[in-house]
Formats: structure tokens, sequence, C-alpha cells
């Protein structure tokens, strides 16, 4: 990390002035500025329209015509998550009911009635992204009081001096962003704010967190998919008001406010921007700084969040997870780094997927992968599932659960492990994508009911046998792969490491199966065997003090 980034100090949180208050003219240009974009009007939200034409549009057409649009369509799938957030936060300020009204509306209406965003009129000045007044999330206390920065650092696909890991190169401070493209960044850090270091902040939900939103045949079907169940509370919105809001709720949430940002002016000559192509009046430089805290009400699996937010993927944490045996309940997943080998990855996907199998709905899953020092974007992930065809009854989601912990237990590798021959598991390693395969497609039908007759949740013998047909194969290539000395030494190999993979399948399907047991019988089970781990883990950190 640079000395300058280091030296940077976050503008203190609730000390900054209402749009209302601000000066009325930028000093640090020497007078008055010329340029005007205004993002209520102005086209900087990229979308597809039905008919499949992409073009940008502001925030009023992107509202009152949704049922024409197909989708918000920018290039990086992080902008898609925080721009339809945005867009819900809007709505929600101009109508707190959007949820109920939305249902009354007719099936061919072009979008949002324009008299549901009677709100936008007198509030115009506040989504003013440039010009010598108030500006649209930018911080007037930051306006000739700090050094520069590139304009990339409102975009992870620009390097700038602290990033680090890009293919692309760019000399600091003589590409620009188009005003539309500024503005696409700054609503990115609305959902997606990472930790950059000393007098930064984290997003409202942390560094990494994963959205999961609906998608529908038109933007309107996607809001009104995605909106809250609950009415919005009146506040006073994060677009005109710089001070730390007191209470969250799903208008702040959706557009908070990490980073502290004043936009360069534009440069007078036009030239092409280096994010879109589009030749505009770029900027090149602005002042960046740390924005408002993150609500710290919910703290689960060693990560913050706010767990009122509806587009969090939560997932169940553990101790183990946590490294606190108090610390259980929900938590969010965040993505893997791309260097992670590919069974944590497909672990991490397994539980994306169960996390999602009693939503039952379509849904997309965006996340953004950190570099490996775990401060900066290095890319975005998102991928679209499809939603099970059929609710699962309670005996397959069982019988899926009781496999998931048993798949997830053997990616351990203690069999390999025993023999303390660590090579054997890059061996395995590169078996898991066919075994990903066939458990997808063991899964699948489960899902879809078609091994239902089969399937019981205690069912043990049945969940064995899937799991030795699957492994067994994987295991005899990986002992002939890895296996050295004499013919009868390598069949001896394979037998010891066979018996130890059966030992290790009968042990974690039964005990698998035993939380079943034990709520079928009303006994306590499932919590005495809960304790020899907790009491092996305070022994532990006892040990460590």
């Amino acid at each position: 990390m640079s000395k300058q980034t280091k030296d940077m100090k976050p503008a203190k949180g609730g000390s900054r002035a209402d749009y209302n208050n601000d000066p009325p003219h930028d000093k640090t240009s020497g007078g008055a500025s010329q340029h005007s974009f205004n993002l209520l009007h102005k086209p900087w939200i990229p979308v597809l329209w039905r008919a499949g034409r992409a073009e940008r549009v502001g925030i009023k057409s992107a509202l009152t015509s949704a049922g024409k649009i197909r989708q918000i369509a920018a290039s990086n799938p992080m902008d898609n998550v925080a721009l339809l957030r945005f867009l819900l936060a809007v709505l929600l300020w101009c109508k707190p009911n959007a949820q109920d009204e939305l249902t009354k509306l007719p099936a061919n209406a072009p979008g949002v009635p324009e008299n549901w965003l009677t709100n936008l009129n007198p509030h115009t000045a506040a989504f003013e992204l440039l010009g010598p007044g108030p500006r649209f999330y930018q911080d007037s206390s930051l306006r000739g009081k700090r050094k520069q920065r590139p304009i990339g650092d409102l975009v992870s696909e620009f390097p700038t001096e602290t990033k680090v890991n890009h293919l692309r190169h760019a000399v600091d401070k003589q590409y620009g962003l188009c005003p539309a493209c500024c503005a696409l960044g700054m609503v990115r850090h609305c959902s997606f704010a990472n930790y950059l270091g000393s007098g930064y902040t984290s997003g409202i939900n942390g560094g990494a967190p994963t959205y999961v939103n609906s998608h529908k045949a038109s933007l309107a079907a996607t809001i009104a998919a995605n909106l809250p169940l609950q009415a919005a509370a009146a506040e006073k919105p994060p677009w005109l008001s710089s001070d730390r809001p007191q209470n969250v709720s799903p208008i702040s949430a959706f557009a908070w406010r990490p980073r502290g940002v004043w936009l360069g002016e534009p440069q007078e000559d036009r030239s092409v921007c280096a994010y879109c192509g589009e030749t505009e009046s770029v900027i090149s430089q602005h002042s960046f700084a740390g924005g408002w805290d993150p609500p710290a009400v919910t703290h689960a699996g060693g990560k913050k969040f706010w767990d009122n937010d509806p587009h969090l993927l939560l997932v169940q944490s553990n101790a183990r997870e946590s490294g606190d045996d108090e610390d259980q309940g929900l938590t969010i997943l965040a993505f893997l780094r791309p260097e992670r080998p590919v069974d944590q990855h497909s672990k991490h996907w397994r539980r994306v997927v169960s996390a999602l199998a009693s939503t039952q709905r379509a849904a997309s899953v965006v996340g953004g992968v950190t570099t490996q020092s775990g401060l900066l974007y290095q890319d975005s992930v998102s991928l679209q599932i499809s939603s099970l065809r059929a609710p699962l009854p309670d005996i397959q989601a069982d019988t899926l659960k009781s496999l998931k912990k048993s798949l997830d237990t053997l990616e351990s590798n203690e069999w390999a492990q025993e023999r303390k021959h660590p090579e054997t598991q890059s061996a395995l390693t590169l078996q898991m994508p066919e075994v990903e395969r066939q458990v997808r497609a063991a899964m699948g039908k489960q899902a879809t009911g078609q091994a239902a007759a089969t399937a019981t949740p205690l069912d043990a013998e049945a969940d064995k046998k899937f799991l030795r047909d699957i492994y067994q194969p994987v295991v005899e290539r990986v002992v002939d792969a890895t296996a050295k000395g004499s013919p009868l030494r390598r069949r001896d190999a394979k037998h010891h490491a066979l018996a130890l993979l059966r030992k290790k399948i009968d042990k974690i399907v039964d005990k698998a199966n035993q939380p079943a047991v034990a709520a079928a019988d009303g006994s306590d089970a499932q919590d005495k065997s809960q304790k020899p781990a907790k009491a092996k883990r305070a022994r532990k950190k006892k040990g460590d003090a």
C-alpha cells in the first residue's frame, strides 16, 4: 500500500452538511463551473430494452419505462446489483407502499406511474453530479483539502497506484471517466465497498457480501420481486443528506455511502472515456476518503452485516468458522479468492445452492472476489441459478442435507492424511470435477422427486452406497497415480485406502443421520454429541492462553 493511501484520513461521519447548505461555488476551480450532469434525466444507467436495444437512461426513465426494459445491463455484475438496489431505494422513498401498489398495475403498464415520483421534483438539485453547487453523493468538505487521486478508484477494473494484479496497464491521472461512468462507480460503492486500508470503511454488509436477486421478464417485474415485504418507513434518504443515518432501513441500506468523494472538474476538451469508450468531457482526478461506518447490528461467523437486508445470501454459521462457541446463527457467505483449490470452490457453490434450495426461485448470485490481501476487488462473480420445479418434501430435503454433509467431510481427505501422503490431496482435487458432476446429477434427481420412492431421511445404507459408488473409483485412481513400490505394495496401498474410505463413510453417514434420530425420539442425543467437540475447543483455547 502506498504512503499516499496511508496518509489519507476519513472525513468524520455525521458532520457533513445537507445538500441544501453546501457552498454555492467550487473554490478549487477558481469560480463557478459550467458543467452539469443531472442523474434524474441524463443517460447513465445501462439497460437492455425488451426490443433488444441497449442504451443508457436516467433515473426517471428507468422507473417510468421499467415495463419496457428487459434488465439493467452493466458490464460488471456488481453494478447490476447496486443499480437495482439504488432504484429500489428511490422508489421506496417516493412510494413507501410500492410493493402493494405495483400488484394493482395492469400487466401491460409501461412502468412506474410518473405521479408516484413527485418526491423527485422539488429535489432535482440533489441529483446533480457536477456544477458549482451541492453534488450527488459528494462530500463538500473534501473540496480543495486533499491531494487529488486517480479517478480509477471509483471502479475496480482500473489498476491505480494502490491496486495490484491487473493485466490492464494505465498511467494514473492521464486516463479519464465520463460523468456517467463516475456515477456508476459511486453507486457501486453503496452495495460493494471493500476495505482499502487505514482511513477507509467497508460497505454496509462488509467487504465481500453475496447478494441474491430474483429476475423476471421486465425490469418492472424484477423491481416488484426484489422489494422488501414491509412498507418503507419515512426517512431522509442518503442523497439528501451526508449525515450517517442513526437507524437503518431499506432506503438507507440500499443507498449506503461508505465512501467520501469529490469529483474533479471535467476536461474542457472531449476525449474517450477509458471505461465505456464514449467521447465525452472526462474526469481524471477526484478526492477520495472513507465514509459511513457500517451499522454493526449483527455479528456472526466473524462477519458484520445488516441481517434485515432482503438481498443477502445467508448461511448457517458455526463455531468452527467463527472461532467462538457462542457465535452461532446465520452469517453471510463471501466468495473465495480465485487461487483457492477447486474442491473448496465446489464446496462453496454447494453451500450457495443449498441456501437457495429453500427459496424456490430463480435468482442471480453476485459477489466480489478479492485479492490475496483481501483489500481490493480482483473480479466479480455472477451465476444464474434456476428454481427447482417443485418444493422439496421433508424426506428428500433431509436426505440431501445428509449427503451434502457427508461429501463436505470427505473432502478433508482424512483417509489420505492417515497414510501421510500429502500428494494425494492434489490427485484427489483433480478428480473433483467428475465427483461434482455425479453428485449434482444425483441431487438433481432428488430435488425433482425422481428418487422419492427410495429416499428416506434415515436410509443410512442408501447414503453409504451412494458415496461408495462415487468415491471408490476416485480413490482407486488416486492411489494408482500416487502409490510407489512393487505391484504388491501398490495393491496393498489400494486395499488400505479403500478400507479407510469405507470406515470414514460409515462414520460420517451415521453421524449425519444421528440428529434426525434424536429429534424423532425427542432425546438430547444431539446436544450430547456436541459436548466433546466444545470441550475440546475450550481446552485448546485454555492452552493457547
